[in-house]
């Protein structure tokens, strides 16, 4: 078997998990044919999540077919589900119902034995070619996650400055429509306090006590015109 014309020029880590010794050794070979890194290499599912696990390969090559607790496909879920990495399984042609199945798992693609290094490489390609664009969408689905956070973050922003500014403009609304009621409640006050000044002047304790009213009076006056100016912003 020779090895293709345009050999994968990105390389790869690779986890090789295959029920046959032999099968993993060509597996191996063939990759670093490759140019790709065989980081690991299991017999078994639960030791391929382990593997996984510990090593985070690019890709995974696993037996549909495997001793143990767990078949290819289960272990290939879990490794999917919580690792993120896809497999391509690798099975014989007598493997139909199980390749049914596998197709649950949603493989990145399928090897048949016996295997060709021609037909490896070009899996891996298309197999690579998917989990980059897989990659690219998780991260573009990330990014506008993050913009729709920011939009929101702005949103509540914006939310409470309108919020704040109706706020203040209820306070001066009421505020002007108290300070103008109480300045008309001075404008006698302090027009009588003033009568009182000027017809008591033959008193002088009286005459104090009327100018101590037209003196608050005025001052009452002089805060309300604030207020009014307030309420006019």
């Amino acid at each position: 078997m020779a090895i293709p014309d345009r050999p994968t020029t990105l390389r790869r880590n690779i986890l090789v998990v295959a029920i046959d010794e032999a099968d993993a050794k060509h597996l191996r070979s063939s990759l670093e044919n490759l140019e790709h890194q065989v980081i690991a290499v299991a017999a078994t599912g639960t030791a391929a999540i382990d593997l996984a696990r510990e090593h985070a390969p690019d890709l995974v090559l696993m037996d549909v077919v495997l001793d143990g607790e767990l078949d290819g496909i289960e272990a290939a879920t879990l490794i999917q589900e919580e690792l993120a990495i896809s497999t391509v399984f690798t099975c014989s042609q007598g493997d139909g119902i199980r390749l049914a199945h596998a197709k649950r798992a949603r493989p990145a693609g399928f090897l048949f034995k016996p295997f060709d290094l021609k037909v490896l490489h070009c899996t891996l390609e298309v197999a690579f070619s998917m989990v980059d664009l897989q990659r690219q969408m998780d991260e573009q689905t990330s990014q506008f996650e993050a913009l729709d956070e920011r939009r929101e973050k702005e949103f509540d922003r914006v939310r409470k400055q309108l919020f704040d500014s109706k706020k203040m403009e209820i306070v001066g609304a009421l505020t002007g429509i108290i300070a103008h009621d109480f300045n008309n409640m001075l404008l006698p006050i302090l027009g009588y306090s003033n009568l009182l000044v000027d017809a008591l002047q033959d008193q002088p304790e009286l005459s104090k006590l009327a100018s101590e009213i037209s003196t608050a009076a005025n001052d009452s006056t002089s805060l309300t015109r604030q207020l009014l100016a307030f309420s006019r912003r």
